[in-house]
């Protein structure tokens, strides 16, 4: 809803209006003086108020005489959203409320109706806040009873920029993560050109300086973020900004540098129009626990997606938990292993001396230790007890005696059909005193399946449809007598397909139409060696229901009970358990766009997407364009005028355009729909129905146009369905 800038007559209660027979002078005043910053909207909050000295409104203005006066802004302007409302209790008086310019204003009141029995005139005041200090207002009553004035109704301060961190952190030998630091302005332009400078407290220094990003407004005025020193960080601004910015500085690392322990380090923030600010952010404790990759040298594993791990040589990295000081541990605590949505640690397990049918002490279900040189690390940790459920381990009752514990724990997992890209694991919990996110393995598609895209009528049998590709991610994925099941949603593969091995050294048995679902079974002889298989699927035919609706089809792999392609949709031969209840992946988005239904249906369901801008030759359909001998054009009432004949041919290869020349009457066979229009007439036939338009159809270079809307709804289009852009004087039909 607008704000409205109202001139209110607040009634003071009188018997009823007597003509006025004198003049009198007013009192202006403002009631309120706020307190603002720039850039600020004011509103009714503050109100300029005009009161009869004699409280009493005749013998201030004579009835039927008009009362001018004009307001005149300093350290603001008018707000745009202007828009005059009067509240009387007996009369209606014509108020005009006039934007002469952005500080000038023009108010009228015509009392030829009659004047109110009320004492007071207020007048709020909408406006922006340009300025820095007194915001006022000057009346000037001109000839009328009005009197003349400047009044402040507001006082803008002068902003400033804050700076906040999120909390504290223990700070152990080898250096901590700090919360992170917000710095922030309370107003636009309070920050200036120069360097905010991050001072580090004696004794500290700064190991990593983290990543500085913007939070809110103009980030253009951030120069650099760099490291000065040891000890000292800078951000350098380049100016004023337009809006009020927010910067958020992210995992800056502090490490001691000959502190004592329980030294407290802090970071002062100055410069730049900052307010100066301190900060806390933690403290050299003489425990700490160390997260990392065991061995950083370690090649990164690959995994694919919808596989089982639960092999030694399948597992993740390892991760190494170690303490720095004795004790830094918290072994009445829990310690937890975090992993993405999609990744769970298997309910099969293997220990590298025990094999798969250990089942107690350290190792266990899903995890294993990895051997260490250090024996007399492991000497300290006597047991554990270990919890998995689905992405979380927990480790937890740990019984560590005695000198730094060092544990080291690599995972077997299980993947999503649907997950791919780096597994982060979280390790972290009450156990520790930080927290850590390292990589431990990536995964990969096993399988990629290339089609070109189709946009197809319901033809119900043998619709064709593009070559279908199938690419190993490298030799072996697919194993001999595997099958690869693909399907498209809600159709059917005819028979009769064809196939080649197009790359690699994989031999394929067969390839089967199920003849009762429809899918495509592709049946492995012989896995590949020397080179990933690629195959290629031509002569693809489909069957299409005829009740299918318009929209897009994914060509989809199945996760079905017959294919080892995705083990963690099936039942695991060692633990008895599925890991994702997943049906089928998709592949190919869109496969297959069903733009029509059926001959015998109505051709006038469609999914294509037109698009018209006003003036080009050219419009979309889909994805292709089409040229046009005349364009779209804005008529003098402010109707888009589209081209009949291109934007129906366009939806549809079967819909039909007529013309009678004798009655100047277009005619089009859109599906079950049969749709004229008559030139020059404001209103058009549907299936014999009268139906009123916005405009009547015209010609334009011997093409017939006729309103957007008008030709939306003739098609069978609701009104979400047909949009005009006016920043881009482009009509989408959709």
């Amino acid at each position: 809803m607008k704000k409205k800038l109202a001139i209110l007559l607040s009634a003071v209660m009188v018997a009823g209006i007597v003509p006025m027979t004198a003049m009198a002078g007013t009192t202006t005043y403002v009631n309120k003086t706020i307190t603002v910053e720039k850039g600020d909207l004011t509103g009714d909050t503050s109100l300029l108020t005009i009161k009869d000295n004699n409280n009493d409104i005749d013998t201030a203005i004579t009835n039927g005489d008009p009362v001018e006066f004009t307001l005149e802004l300093e350290g603001a302007e008018w707000r745009d959203d202007v828009d005059v409302k009067t509240e009387v209790e007996t009369y209606e008086p014509t108020i005009t409320f006039t934007k002469v310019s952005d500080k000038k204003a023009a108010v009228s009141i015509d009392t030829s109706k009659g004047t109110s029995p009320t004492a007071y005139y207020y007048i709020p005041l909408y406006t922006i806040i340009k300025d820095k200090g007194d915001v006022t207002v000057t009346v000037d009553g001109k000839s009328s009873v009005v009197s003349s004035g400047t009044f402040t109704y507001a006082v803008a301060i002068s902003g400033s920029a804050t700076a906040k961190v999120g909390g504290t952190v223990n700070i152990p030998e080898t250096g901590a993560k700090i919360k992170d630091i917000t710095i922030s302005e309370t107003a636009a332009g309070a920050l200036e050109a120069g360097n905010i400078k991050l001072k580090l407290s004696k004794n500290f220094k700064f190991d990593s300086i983290g990543t500085l990003s913007r939070v809110l407004g103009d980030d253009t005025v951030i120069n650099a973020y760099y490291q000065d020193s040891d000890r000292e960080l800078i951000i350098n601004i380049t100016g004023a900004t337009a809006d009020a910015l927010e910067m958020l500085l992210k995992d800056i690392v502090v490490v001691p540098d000959d502190a004592k322990i329980g030294a407290v380090a802090e970071i002062t923030i100055s410069g730049a129009g900052m307010t100066k600010t301190t900060l806390e952010v933690g403290t050299y404790v003489d425990y700490g626990v160390k997260i990392a990759i065991y061995d950083e040298d370690e090649e990164m594993p690959t995994f694919y997606a919808g596989k089982v791990y639960d092999e030694e040589d399948d597992a993740t990295l390892a991760v190494i938990v170690s303490e720095n000081v004795a004790n830094s541990i918290n072994t009445g605590r829990k310690m937890t292993f975090t992993f993405p949505e999609g990744v769970k640690v298997t309910t099969g397990y293997y220990h590298p001396d025990k094999g798969y049918d250990y089942a107690e002490g350290i190792g266990g279900t899903g995890i294993y230790e990895k051997d260490d040189s250090d024996k007399d690390a492991w000497d300290k940790v006597n047991s554990y007890d270990y919890e998995i459920k689905n992405n979380v381990v927990t480790i937890k009752n740990m019984d560590i005696t005695g000198g730094k514990a060092k544990m080291t724990f690599a995972f077997n997992l299980a993947i999503s059909p649907e997950f791919s890209g780096d597994v982060d694991v979280v390790v972290g919990g009450a156990a520790l005193d930080n927290e850590q996110t390292l990589t431990v393995a990536k995964v990969v598609p096993g399988f990629t399946v290339e089609a070109d895209l189709n946009e197809v009528a319901i033809d119900y049998r043998n619709v064709a449809a593009t070559n279908i590709v199938i690419k190993e991610a490298e030799p072996g994925v697919f194993e001999d007598g595997e099958h690869i099941h693909l399907a498209v949603e809600n159709m059917q593969f005819e028979k009769g397909m064809d196939y080649e091995v197009t790359a690699g050294d994989i031999e394929v048995d067969k390839i089967n139409v199920d003849t009762r679902d429809g899918f495509i079974c592709v049946e492995i002889k012989e896995e590949s060696v020397k080179a990933a298989g690629e195959i290629t699927l031509s002569n693809v035919q489909l069957y299409l229901d005829r009740s299918l609706p318009a929209g897009d089809y994914d060509l989809i792999a199945l996760c079905d009970e017959y294919s080892d392609l995705f083990a963690s949709t099936q039942l695991n031969r060692k633990a008895d358990t599925t890991y994702f209840d997943i049906d089928d992946v998709t592949m190919v988005k869109g496969y297959i766009k069903v733009v029509t239904a059926g001959r015998d249906v109505d051709d006038s369901t469609f999914t294509t997407k037109i698009v018209v801008p006003v003036g080009s030759y050219s419009i979309k359909a889909g994805e292709k364009d089409i040229a046009i001998d005349v364009p779209a054009f804005i008529n003098a009432d402010g109707y888009t005028m589209m081209p009949l004949r291109a934007v129906v041919e366009a939806l549809s290869g079967t819909a039909i355009v007529t013309w009678d020349n004798d009655t100047k009457t277009a005619t089009v066979l859109f599906g079950a729909r049969v749709i004229s229009m008559t030139i020059g007439q404001k209103s058009m036939k549907i299936n014999g129905v009268d139906v009123a338009m916005l405009a009547a159809p015209v010609i334009v270079e011997s093409r017939t146009f006729l309103p957007l809307r008008d030709l939306g709804y003739a098609l069978g289009l609701n009104e979400s369905q047909v949009n005009w852009d006016a920043e881009t004087k482009t009509a989408t039909l959709n």
